[in-house]
């Protein structure tokens, strides 16, 4: 059942509007060049753009005193729901902002309507399942021939849509290390779904809901008790999305670097060398809303030869991909400039290789490293880990 913005009004008061949540915390603060946190005020600069302003226009729109209007939607949509203000106000105030945002989104919604290029990828998750209008009985396209499946294998690799449609080196490589270190698992297609991720971020909660039940049943009906994730954007869903309507799942559920970093602490696992300068990108849904920091880099840090230089944003400081939340699909400018801010950040750091392990932040890096001219190797970090153990 979602909240009504009722229930925040208590939330929504205790805001001091302290402005905490504008930057990283002081005494986490490496430099002034990298301080900001919050992409969608530090870009556009007003501060019905930042946490504290959007609190109040929440409360002015319970109370009436303001209606809907274009300048409006710009305010709640332009904002990659990154978790960066929730993060700095546990610090000081310990109140919910990123839970009256995506609320937020959810009454503009229901009021309007989605925004145009929201509604768009609803219709196409409506009739093909997945948000990019690619036909449901491809998305196994990606599959190596030499990959084959346990069907009692209580395991099961939940792949994505990004995955399996955009960035298929990324679902390829997953298989490939599993197989590899011999896990037998299972897939769920042709019955898995998107797990609704765009639709639950862009306030179109029912239509969420919909393909939420519909893989819940998928898993159940093949027994699963583990699923694992190559997308950090599906992995948030189900941790800590589904549970809210559900409550606890009857499986457990693992990004890839979770189950990746459990299996090297049990298993002797010799794997090559990787002599390069390496630096990782937290991505919001892993990071800031999951709480998984230590899995990505405890992997990195097994590798041999790898020199690991972190940035000065990481873990609950990290700055955003830029992608997330319908920000790409509805304001691909804003996306692209958030991205390079972080491409310059990654930069700084002198390393050869960016990093992730999410295909949204990765899709977006490569998208903004060919018109920023970026001078890094961007590499989706489930395909280090095939070519290191292969």
């Amino acid at each position: 059942m979602t909240i009504d913005l009722d229930e925040y009004y208590k939330i929504i008061r205790n805001c001091s509007k302290c402005a905490m949540c504008r930057n990283m915390s002081p005494w986490d603060m490496g430099s002034l060049e990298f301080k900001d946190i919050c992409p969608s005020g530090t870009r556009f600069l007003f501060e019905a753009y930042f946490a504290p302003g959007k609190m109040e226009i929440t409360r002015a729109l319970l109370d009436n005193d303001i209606q809907y209007s274009e300048r409006l939607e710009h305010i709640i949509f332009a904002c990659p729901l990154c978790g960066g203000c929730q993060a700095q106000c546990d610090e000081v105030n310990i109140i919910k902002p990123l839970d009256v945002l995506q609320e937020l989104r959810i009454k503009y919604v229901k009021a309007k309507g989605p925004l145009e290029a929201h509604a768009k990828f609803a219709e196409s998750l409506k009739e093909l399942h997945n948000p990019y209008n690619e036909p449901h009985e491809n998305r196994l396209n990606w599959l190596p021939k030499n990959i084959t499946f346990n069907e009692d294998a209580k395991i099961a690799y939940f792949v994505g849509c990004t995955s399996s449609y955009r960035r298929e080196e990324i679902a390829k490589a997953m298989v490939n290390v599993l197989d590899s270190l011999k896990v037998e698992f299972n897939i769920l297609h042709p019955s898995e779904w998107c797990c609704g991720s765009p639709l639950f971020m862009t306030g179109q909660i029912d239509a969420g809901i919909e393909l939420m039940k519909h893989n819940l049943e998928a898993i159940k009906e093949k027994g699963i008790e583990t699923l694992v994730f190559s997308c950090a954007g599906c992995y948030k869903t189900f941790k800590e999305t589904y549970p809210k309507y559900v409550g606890d799942l009857k499986f457990n559920v693992y990004h890839f670097t979770e189950f990746i970093a459990d299996y090297f602490k049990k298993n002797d696992i010799k794997l090559k060398s990787f002599p390069k300068s390496i630096t990782y990108h937290d991505p919001c849904h892993l990071g800031r809303h999951s709480k998984v920091y230590e899995a990505p880099r405890e992997v990195l840090k097994q590798i041999p030869g790898i020199k690991f230089i972190e940035m000065e944003r990481i873990k609950e400081n990290a700055w955003c991909c830029g992608a997330g939340a319908g920000v790409s699909s509805a304001y691909k400018d804003f996306a692209y400039w958030t991205a390079t801010q972080r491409l310059k950040e990654a930069e700084s750091t002198g390393a050869d290789i960016l990093t992730t392990s999410c295909p949204f932040c990765i899709t977006n890096f490569l998208e903004t490293s060919k018109i920023s001219k970026s001078s890094l190797e961007i590499i989706p970090l489930i395909k280090i880990l095939e070519e290191v153990i292969k």
